[in-house]
């Protein structure tokens, strides 16, 4: 309406002017033809025109702006539009504004707190307020999409903008890293760190470019703890792991392992500013370093480790937390005043007490550790360097105390073992004084290797009943007042120590039995070295038998004691220096054999130094013992024979003899014991003690006129002994070695016959073997003769070397067919003998081997030759308990026998020496009666050779002594005469004869 009223009024004004004057050329113009506006703001058009109607406005866009009818153009969107200006009275007069709308375009990207790697998408935060493209500045690292999406292509940085698209000239840029994904993760760092510190392990990632983003953990968060930044900050000693996992890929990681120690370090050399670093432990002056104990109060905590440096500490200090440990680290920490100990295993090392400096511990200390310390010169104000109000497993070992009223003072204990060890203990009153009532079945007492010096009481232990108070290995010297006192009803165990002295006067000891003061050692040096001291094995022994003499017959068990005390089950070894006089089993049996003195010596088994020894006489009832310088019953008129008579026991042996002949007539004796035979029979010789006629013992004799070997019943009496001599000596084999006791048989000739068992013959179908070639024998080399068709040429006796209780004939037997079956070791032999069997395993003409020289023939090699392949092989039985010598005589003769057999000479039968020069028969050579088995063999050849038809008979008077073989099965008491008959059948003629052999008696 105001601008249709404008241009009526200026219609009329034009009209009026037009009435008045001559016409005038219109005219329009505009203040600007370009307007610029933002969206939002306005611009005042101003418009000239001499059109009396005036003017109108058209706009192209209405959209874009619009325009007042005063010219008042406003800015609606962003764009052009063209405004006309047009004469209403000519409308091609006119006037054309281009108005442009711009917009402020504002483009903001958010901060990218995500880590991008490859194959990582992220979404970029962007805002503006119109639409905008994004680009890349390199899509190699990283592309992007409009809609802000950001994808790693490979490792690098990459720009990524942000462009209006309305204005180009707005944009907003922002810069990215591409990580590689995380290959491998390196920490490292300091192994070692503290309570109360914090610390950041190093980390190395490969590759270069990785993401720097992990996961942090700690295997104990009571230990330490850790922020996700990888921060660490340590709580409590012990040890722990810290792990750093990578985000990007979990199964990439690294641990590294950290001790964390509680430790303090005390150094009045310190001040503000220090830092040192201990063991890889840094300290820094005010946290963990501290030049004074003043400090340590609010320091102080559970498991807290003090280290002390140079200086003087005057502080008294109560600990109340435990697991503390005080360390001087230098021989020059000196303590002035009280420690007062009220927890648990609190530890004190290496510092040097003086003044008023001492340990106070209450019943709470349990645990307690002082050690390596010194406490000088106290005042007298101390009572007691170390006091403790109530010991449980306490440990005070190495320390040093001088010029103290007392050392070491425990006035109750309740449980657990308290050790006081090593302490070198000079000028005191009481150097260790130990009370005990209220302690527990788990308390122990031990004082052990202690020095203690110029002390007015070493050493008192009062306790209310038993409990393992052990008192050892100490040096206790130059005491005043008493050396130790306990009192009766604790059984404090004193034994194993140094008194000052080799004696001990029992007076210096107060309610201590002796049995508790045994063991001590002569002088300090003479103590058990730690390092030599095997707690398993005793110190010292000692025999409480009061024994003196002992009867023949009259056993007994030595009684004795070792120490250490508390030692169980030790093993000890009895030994006697004669065990013809006294024999000791290893139960400690004491058997008296026959009169004489012997030491017995028990002797630790394995500490062969540790031995005590007691000297027995052994005596018996009289007697009278014969030795004949001739044994034989052989003799002829006028053969040379003295009877050497010996009283029993020892303490009688040089006392007088008398002898006397029964018949004079035939022989007569002298005072030394000569006989003189006169004419054939038989005569009995008395020998009697002349202080006492009725101490007296006899001995046969028979003389001949004349013996005739090719007599068979002479030939049997020129092999008959008058006295069995007693053999004794060591059976040897792979095993065991034994002694071997017994008499020899009464006849070098064995009255009973061999009876071969073949039942364990190894059979035909195993021939061709390892075990039984099945070879026949080889024929015999010229020169020598071939004495029959099977072609034995030797008879080779060995013995097993098998000692083994167990063994026995039959087992070898056995052991050759199990050979056999299996094909098993190359070795045989045709024969095994034992004192009652004899078996047969491969036939007499078969080759066997044995012998050891391989094939050679007879007469070839080095030895002989043709053991192997030209002998009939025996082994001997060497088992414990089996009657060796009965084993050699059933040898000789079955030996003896098969010469005959075989057509063979007498010196063919030979041992496994002649043919390899093995020891062996190894028992029989060692023991020396290898000729008494060539007599045996002598005997037994000529019967077999020459009175093959004969019958031989023996009849034993005593059987019970003497079998019917002629062996002596029985060694007597005391010295008999036994009497058995031979008798002989030749041609049908029957002889007899009886003889009288004398049996010794094992007591004498």
């Amino acid at each position: 309406m105001r601008k249709i009223f404008v241009s009526l009024l200026m219609l009329m004004t034009i009209m009026t002017v037009a009435a008045c004057t001559d016409a005038v050329a219109l005219t329009l113009t505009v203040s600007d033809t370009e307007v610029s506006i933002k969206e939002g703001e306005t611009f005042q058009l101003e418009v000239e025109t001499n059109d009396p109607e005036g003017y109108v406005f058209e706009l192209s866009n209405s959209n874009v702006a619009s325009i007042s009818d005063e010219g008042l153009i406003t800015g609606l969107l962003h764009g052009t539009v063209e405004l006309s200006v047009i004469s209403q009275s000519d409308e091609n007069l006119f006037e054309t504004v281009t108005i442009t709308v711009t917009k402020d375009v504002t483009i903001d990207v958010a901060e990218v707190h995500d880590v991008l790697w490859v194959g990582l998408t992220i979404e970029l935060e962007v805002t503006s307020n119109d639409t905008y493209q994004m680009s890349s500045s390199n899509e190699q690292i990283a592309t992007v999409s409009n809609d802000g999406l950001v994808t790693g292509v490979s490792s690098g940085e990459v720009t990524i903008t942000v462009t209006s698209v309305l204005d180009s000239n707005v944009k907003k840029s922002i810069t990215l890293t591409v990580y590689d994904q995380v290959q491998s993760i390196v920490l490292s760092g300091s192994a070692k760190e503290n309570v109360g510190t914090s610390r950041k392990l190093t980390v190395n990632l490969l590759p270069t470019i990785t993401p720097p983003l992990l996961n942090w953990s700690v295997s104990d968060q009571d230990i330490a703890t850790i922020d996700d930044e990888g921060n660490l900050s340590f709580l409590k000693e012990g040890v722990v792991t810290v792990t750093a996992t990578s985000v990007t890929n979990d199964e990439v990681t690294s641990s590294y392992e950290i001790e964390v120690f509680n430790e303090v370090v005390i150094d009045a050399s310190k001040g503000s500013g220090d830092e040192v670093t201990i063991d890889g432990l840094t300290f820094k002056f005010g946290e963990r370093l501290f030049a004074n104990t003043e400090a340590l109060a609010d320091a102080l905590s559970e498991g807290l480790t003090v280290k002390l440096y140079d200086g003087t500490y005057d502080q008294a200090i109560e600990i109340n937390d435990a697991s503390i440990q005080f360390i001087g680290m230098t021989e020059a920490v000196r303590w002035t005043k009280k420690i007062t100990v009220d927890a648990e295993n609190i530890k004190i090392d290496n510092i040097l007490f003086t003044e008023l400096g001492s340990i106070e511990a209450t019943d709470l200390a349990s645990g307690l550790i002082i050690t390596k310390s010194s406490f000088e010169n106290l005042n007298t104000e101390v009572d007691a360097a170390i006091k403790i109000q109530q010991a449980s497993h306490v440990t005070i070992t190495e320390n040093i105390f001088t010029n103290v009223k007392q050392a070491i003072s425990i006035l109750d204990i309740k449980e657990g073992l308290q050790l006081l060890s090593k302490n070198i203990i000079y000028g005191v009153e009481d150097a260790i004084y130990v009370e005990g009532s209220t302690y527990d079945s788990t308390a122990k007492l031990h004082v052990l290797r202690n020095d203690v010096t110029d002390a007015l009481r070493p050493i008192t232990v009062l306790l209310k009943d038993d409990m393992e108070a052990i008192v050892r290995f100490n040096a206790f010297n130059d005491y005043e007042t008493f050396a130790a006192k306990s009192n009766v009803v604790s059984d404090v165990d004193f034994t194993l120590n140094y008194w000052g002295s080799e004696t001990l006067d029992l007076n210096d000891f107060i309610d201590i039995e002796e049995r508790m003061l045994l063991g001590n050692y002569a002088t300090k040096q003479a103590i058990i070295l730690e390092k030599d001291y095997d707690p398993e094995i005793p110190v010292f022994v000692f025999i409480t038998s009061q024994i003196d003499a002992l009867q023949v017959k009259e056993n007994q068990l030595i009684q004795f004691e070792y120490l250490p005390y508390e030692l169980n089950n030790a093993r000890f070894r009895f030994i006697t220096d004669d065990s013809e006089v006294l024999m000791i089993e290893q139960t400690g049996m004491l058997i008296p054999k026959r009169s004489g003195s012997a030491t017995i010596t028990v002797r630790s088994s394995r500490a062969s130094s540790v031995q005590a020894s007691i000297l027995i006489e052994v005596t018996t009832d009289p007697g009278i013992d014969f030795v004949p310088s001739t044994n034989t019953s052989a003799l002829l008129v006028g053969d040379p024979i003295t009877l050497e008579a010996t009283p029993f026991p020892v303490t009688i042996s040089d006392q007088t003899v008398i002898y006397e002949s029964s018949n004079p007539s035939i022989a007569t004796i002298d005072s030394e014991g000569v006989v003189t035979s006169l004419q054939a029979g038989s005569v009995i010789i008395t020998a009697k003690l002349q202080s006492d006629p009725l101490v007296k013992s006899e001995f046969y004799l028979t003389f001949y006129s004349s013996l005739d070997e090719n007599n068979l019943l002479d030939l049997l009496t020129q092999n008959q002994v008058s006295f069995t001599e007693h053999h004794r000596f060591f059976a040897i084999g792979n095993g065991l070695t034994y002694e071997y006791s017994a008499y020899e048989s009464v006849s070098l000739f064995y009255f009973d016959e061999i009876e071969v068992n073949t039942t364990k013959m190894i059979p035909d179908q195993y021939k061709g073997g390892r075990v039984r070639p099945g070879t026949k024998k080889s024929a015999i080399p010229a020169p020598y003769t071939s004495y029959n068709p099977d072609n034995v040429y030797w008879i080779t006796v060995h013995d097993t070397a098998n000692t083994d209780p167990s063994s026995s004939a039959l087992s070898h037997a056995n052991y050759l067919l199990g050979q056999a079956i299996a094909n098993g070791a190359q070795v045989s032999w045709n024969y095994t003998i034992d004192d009652y069997e004899m078996y047969q395993h491969i036939p007499e003409d078969e080759v066997t081997y044995h012998a050891g020289d391989g094939s050679n023939l007879v007469g070839q090699g080095s030895y002989l030759g043709g053991g192997n392949r030209n002998a009939i092989s025996i082994e001997m039985n060497v088992g414990m308990g089996d009657d060796l010598y009965r084993i050699w005589q059933r040898t000789a003769k079955f030996s003896a026998q098969a010469l005959v057999r075989y057509n063979l000479p007498r010196e063919h039968i030979k041992f496994h020496q002649h043919f390899s020069g093995k020891h062996c028969p190894n028992t029989m050579l060692t023991a020396g009666l290898d000729p008494k088995f060539q007599k045996m063999a002598d005997v037994e050849y000529k019967v077999a050779s020459e009175f093959s038809d004969a019958e031989i008979s023996f009849v034993s008077s005593n059987p019970e002594i003497i079998d019917h073989a002629g062996r002596v099965i029985q060694m007597p008491d005391h010295a008999t005469n036994v009497s058995y008959t031979i008798t002989v059948l030749v041609n049908g003629i029957e002889s007899s004869r009886t003889f009288n052999v004398y049996i010794p008696g094992t007591i004498r």
